[in-house]
């Protein structure tokens, strides 16, 4: 055989070989293929199929109830309010971990009562009771069942509160006065309040003046639609007379002013005719008598023991006394009398 002959066979040999090899590489590449395509049907498989177990996974409605009635007894406010969102209200800070962990009293020996329902319910009333100030309140739960996507139930549900166990109690305070328990602080926007608070037992502090001491409110906040608001005692502070004293000195100084022989607003007439000229010779004592309450009442102030000289086209006359019994509000640290 000649050198060419052997040279071209070679040659043919060598491309059988080489197609060989690509044949092994395309079978190799189709079953590296198929497994990727059997991988992800099984993985699709695993996605919808997912649903009964993410629901036999997700707490019951009764073990939910408890997850959230521990973290009220922890005063733990922010996974209560995670657990079932609280509606939107203009006191809503009260439903925080400060105020509830600064209840003087928080709920225990919590009792979940198993929940009742077809299997296939949707919603489930979660009913049990707890403890607060010796004594057992009974509470009733809104659970709902939704989906982990909005309504849509393809991938499975859970269970999810939708009837917060939350107290409105109502208080009533001047508008505008500060209320306080904890460290969180509101102002009253109205003369009665109603604020959102976790079932507990809390001392409400009247911080909204320097001129009056409030004792604390003590707020029982038992269950939702059962509250006891008790109402604190006030007392005057030692800064209160020396206001009152200079919000009367300058009424009467305003009336000193007036020439009319008897006005009315003026805690001094004078027996005559036509016009007068007035001056203060003996300040008068000022006594209070009562202070404002919550619900609007003024307080009440006397004033007794002072004269006050008029004259006459130059003439002066006897003194007489400077008397009366006038009201006053209290606005943060501000007093306004009324001479009626």
């Amino acid at each position: 055989m000649s050198d060419t002959m052997q040279e071209l066979e070679a040659s043919v040999r060598m491309s059988d070989a080489e197609r060989a090899v690509v044949r092994t590489r395309r079978r190799r590449r189709l079953v590296r293929v198929g497994g990727g395509v059997a991988a992800l049907v099984v993985f699709v498989a695993a996605v919808i199929g997912s649903g009964l177990v993410i629901d036999a996974a997700a707490p019951g409605p009764d073990e939910v109830v408890q997850e959230y009635l521990d973290a009220i007894a922890a005063g733990d406010a922010t996974s209560a309010n995670r657990l079932a969102p609280p509606g939107a209200s203009p006191y809503g800070t009260m439903l925080s971990d400060d105020v509830l962990s600064s209840a003087d009293e928080r709920i225990s020996s919590i009792v979940v009562d198993p929940a009742d329902g077809a299997p296939g319910a949707d919603r489930v009333d979660v009913t049990g009771s707890y403890e607060l100030g010796g004594i057992r309140h009974p509470f009733s739960i809104g659970v709902d069942r939704l989906g982990w996507f909005g309504s849509d139930r393809s991938f499975g549900s859970h269970w999810s509160i939708t009837e917060p166990l939350i107290a409105s109690v109502s208080v009533t305070a001047d508008a505008g006065t500060t209320l306080s328990i904890g460290t969180t602080s509101v102002s009253a926007l109205r003369d009665s309040v109603t604020l959102p608070l976790y079932p507990a037992r809390y001392s409400l502090l009247d911080t909204g003046s320097s001129l009056v001491a409030v004792d604390p409110l003590v707020l029982d906040a038992g269950a939702a639609g059962a509250v006891d608001a008790g109402s604190g005692a006030r007392t005057a502070t030692p800064e209160l007379a020396p206001a009152l004293e200079a919000a009367v000195a300058e009424r009467i100084a305003f009336c000193t002013t007036v020439t009319d022989p008897s006005t009315p607003a003026c805690p001094f007439q004078a027996p005559v005719t036509g016009n007068v000229t007035w001056r203060l010779a003996a300040d008068p004592t000022v006594t209070i008598t009562s202070l404002p309450t919550p619900d609007g009442t003024p307080g009440g102030v006397t004033l007794s023991g002072g004269t006050a000289e008029f004259s006459v086209d130059g003439t002066t006359f006897t003194p007489v006394p400077v008397q009366a019994s006038w009201t006053f509000t209290i606005t943060g640290d501000t007093v306004a009398v009324t001479p009626f």
